[in-house]
C-alpha cells in the first residue's frame, strides 16, 4: 500500500470515529433534554453555540491548518470533543442552558476542525489531471458518504446508550473510545500535511475566487434546507405527535442518515462524467437543487391534504424522507467535490475552511428556525421553508462554472510509462516591499504588470513623525509589479505594511511534483510537455532546469522546475498538465560505480565513456 493511500485510510478512520461521537452526542442531548421538559425551541437553542462556533472555527480553522498542518488541527478537534463529552457528565443541577450551550460550543469547534482537516487532506493526497479529478470525486464521495452513514449510526448509538446505560455512562463510553482513536492516529499520520511553506495571512481565509463564493452561498441554503426540518422538528414530531419511543426515533433517523451516506458514497457511479471524463459541474448542482425542491414541497402538501384522503402521516414521512435523502445526498456529494475541484491546491485548507464556514452558517440558520418554526407553524411550515431554501441554492448555482473545473483542461489519457501531473507557474525570484515606518502614501507611480528597473521610485511615504521628510520606496532590481497593495495616495499606513510585490519575468518556471518512484529517470535537461489552461488545445515543450534534492516528507513527491521564456508571457499561478517520459534507465558517471560490490550483476559499468548505465 502506498503512503498516500495509507494516510487517506488513517484520516478516514479517525473521521469515522469522531463522526460516531458527533451523531451520538446530538441524539443524547435532543432526547435527554426533551425528557427533562425543554420545549422544542429551547432544545434548538442548546445547539446555537454549536453552530455559531462552527462558523468561526471554519473561518479560523482553514487559516490555522495552513499554518500548523491539517493533521494537527484534526487532532486538536478530537481532543476538544473528548473535553466536550466529559463536560456533560456533571450532575443535572449543573446542566443549565448556558452550561450546555458552552459544552456544545466546544463540540462545534471540535467537529468543524475535524471535518475541515479531513476533507482538505484528501485534496493533498490525489494526483493531478483527469485521473486525479476522478480519484478526487471518488475519495471525497466515500469520505463524506461514509461519514454521514456513521453519523446515522451515531444517532442510533446515542439513543441506545441513553436507554441502556443512562446519559452519563453513555458520555464516558464515547469519550474513552474517541481518546483511544486520537492516540492511534497521532502515531500513524505524518506531520505538516496541508501546511503552507509560507505563513498564511489571516486575510487569505476570505476567498477571492468567484466560483468558491457562489458555491459557498449555495451550500448555506442547501444545508439550511435540510436542518430546518430535520434537526429539531422531525424528532420532536415523531416522539410527541406520533408517540414513537426514543429508540424508534433514534433508529429511524439513524437508518435514514446511513442510507443517505451510502447514496453519497456511491454518487460517482450515479452521476455520468462529462465528455472530458471529469467530475460534476455547476450545471449538475443546479439541476440537482431543482429536483430536490420538489420533495419537501410534496411532503408538505401530502401532510396538509392527508386528512382529506385518510392518509397516515407516518408513511408520508417515511417515503418522503427516503426520496429527500437520495436526492440530497447526491447534491451534497456534488458540492463536496466542487469545492475541492475549485480550490487552489496550495491553499486548500483556506478555501475549504471558508466554504464550510458557509456550511455551518446554513446549519445554524436551519437549527434555530427548526425549533422556532415548528412551534409556530408545525412540521408543514418547516417543510415549506426547506423548499424556499433549496430554491435559493438553485438560484445561486446559476453562477457556478459550467465546466467541471474553473481551469478545466482537455483530458488526455497518459501513454504507458508516461508521467502526467499538475504544474503551476511561479517565479523563483520575487520581492515583497514593506513600509519602513508609519506614514502617508504619496506619489504612487506604478500599477500591476508595469516593468520597473533597479532603483526606480515606485511610491513614497511621508513619515507621520516628520511631515517635511519623504521616504522613497524603490525597486531593488529589474522586474515587473506582481501586486500593488497600497495605491490610494494620502492614506495612512502602519509600519511594516506590505506595499508592493515584485517578480523577475526571467525567473518564471513551471513547478510540478512527481511521486518518488515515478521521479526516477527525470532530470535536468529532459523535455516535458505542458498543456496550459489558457490554451487547452496546444502543448508547449519545456526543459527541466532544476530538480529539488530531497523527497517532500509529507507527500512522498519530488519537485521539478522547467524554465519558461519571458516572451511566453504566462501569468503567475497559471495551471498546466505536465507530461513527461522518464528515461528507461538511470545514467550514472562511470567512476561512481568503482568499488561497488555487484555480486548479482545488478550494477555494471558499460564502456569507458563518461556515462555508465545501471
Amino acid at each position: 500500500m502506498d503512503k498516500n493511500t495509507r494516510n487517506y485510510l488513517t484520516v478516514t478512520a479517525g473521521y469515522w470515529a469522531f463522526t460516531i461521537t458527533d451523531g451520538a452526542i446530538r441524539m443524547l442531548v435532543v432526547l435527554y433534554f426533551h425528557q427533562l421538559g425543554y420545549s422544542p425551541f429551547e432544545v434548538a437553542m442548546l445547539f446555537l453555540f454549536y453552530e455559531v462556533f462552527g462558523i468561526i472555527t471554519n473561518l479560523v480553522g482553514g487559516w490555522l491548518g495552513a499554518r500548523i498542518g491539517l493533521n494537527l488541527t484534526m487532532h486538536i478537534g478530537m481532543g476538544l470533543q473528548v473535553i466536550a463529552l466529559m463536560m456533560l457528565t456533571v450532575p443535572d443541577a449543573w446542566l443549565g442552558v448556558v452550561y450546555v450551550m458552552a459544552a456544545q460550543a466546544l463540540s462545534g469547534i471540535a467537529k468543524d476542525l475535524n471535518k475541515m482537516s479531513a476533507k482538505a487532506t484528501v485534496k493533498t493526497l490525489t494526483g493531478g489531471g483527469a485521473a486525479g479529478e476522478s480519484k478526487l470525486f471518488k475519495y471525497v464521495a466515500v469520505l463524506t458518504g461514509s461519514k454521514n452513514a456513521l453519523k446515522g449510526a451515531g444517532f442510533f448509538v446515542g439513543a441506545a446508550l441513553l436507554q441502556g446505560f443512562g446519559f452519563r455512562n453513555a458520555l464516558f463510553i464515547l469519550a474513552g473510545g474517541l481518546f483511544l482513536v486520537m492516540v492511534i492516529t497521532i502515531a500513524l499520520l505524518p506531520s505538516g500535511v496541508g501546511k503552507l511553506k509560507e505563513k498564511a495571512k489571516f486575510t487569505q481565509v476570505f476567498s477571492n475566487t468567484p466560483a468558491i463564493n457562489w458555491l459557498s452561498a449555495a451550500r448555506f441554503f442547501l444545508f439550511g434546507a435540510r436542518d430546518v426540518w430535520f434537526v429539531v422538528a422531525l424528532p420532536v414530531y415523531l416522539s410527541a405527535v406520533l408517540g414513537w419511543e426514543y429508540t424508534a426515533v433514534g433508529g429511524f433517523l439513524a437508518l435514514w442518515v446511513i442510507g443517505y451516506g451510502i447514496v453519497q458514497a456511491g454518487a460517482p457511479a450515479l452521476i455520468r462524467p462529462s465528455k472530458q471524463g471529469q467530475g460534476p459541474s455547476g450545471r449538475t448542482a443546479l439541476l440537482g437543487a431543482l429536483v430536490l425542491a420538489l420533495i419537501p414541497a410534496g411532503i408538505a402538501l401530502a401532510l396538509t391534504e392527508g386528512p382529506t384522503f385518510a392518509w397516515e402521516p407516518a408513511p408520508i414521512l417515511i417515503v418522503g424522507l427516503i426520496l429527500f435523502g437520495i436526492v440530497f445526498a447526491i447534491n451534497s456529494a456534488v458540492h463536496s467535490y466542487l469545492i475541492l475541484a475549485y480550490a487552489d491546491a496550495d491553499k486548500v485548507a483556506l478555501n475549504v475552511g471558508f466554504y464550510y464556514m458557509a456550511n455551518a452558517g446554513g446549519r445554524l440558520a436551519g437549527t434555530v428556525l427548526s425549533g422556532l418554526i415548528y412551534q409556530i407553524q408545525g412540521l408543514e411550515g418547516c417543510l415549506w421553508w426547506s423548499t424556499g431554501f433549496v430554491l435559493a441554492a438553485a438560484l445561486l448555482s446559476l453562477w457556478l462554472p459550467r465546466r467541471p473545473q474553473a481551469t478545466a483542461l482537455k483530458a488526455v489519457a497518459p501513454q504507458p510509462g508516461q508521467v502526467q501531473v499538475d504544474g503551476v507557474v511561479e517565479p523563483t525570484r520575487r520581492a515583497e516591499l514593506y513600509a519602513p515606518m508609519a506614514g502617508r502614501l504619496q506619489a504612487c507611480s506604478v500599477r500591476e504588470g508595469d516593468p520597473v528597473h533597479a532603483g526606480q521610485r515606485l511610491l513614497s511615504i511621508v513619515p507621520t513623525a516628520d511631515e517635511l521628510a519623504e521616504h522613497p520606496i524603490e525597486a531593488p532590481w529589474d522586474g515587473r509589479i506582481a501586486r500593488l497593495h497600497a495605491r490610494v495616495e494620502g492614506r495612512e499606513i502602519a509600519a511594516q505594511t506590505l506595499l508592493v510585490e515584485l517578480f523577475d519575468p526571467n525567473s518564471l518556471v513551471l513547478r510540478f511534483a512527481v511521486d518518488g518512484q515515478q521521479a526516477i529517470g527525470l532530470g535536468v535537461g529532459q523535455s516535458v510537455r505542458a498543456q496550459f489552461s489558457a490554451a487547452p488545445d496546444s502543448l508547449i515543450e519545456l526543459r527541466i532546469t532544476r530538480t529539488w534534492p530531497a523527497i517532500e516528507p509529507e507527500t512522498g513527491q519530488r519537485v521539478f522546475e522547467a524554465w519558461i521564456p519571458p516572451q511566453a508571457d504566462l501569468a503567475i499561478g497559471m495551471k498546466a498538465q505536465v507530461r513527461a517520459n522518464p528515461a528507461i534507465s538511470l545514467q550514472l558517471p562511470a567512476n561512481s560505480l568503482d568499488g561497488l560490490a555487484s555480486p548479482s550483476g545488478i550494477l555494471a559499468a558499460h564502456g569507458s565513456g563518461p556515462q555508465a548505465q545501471a
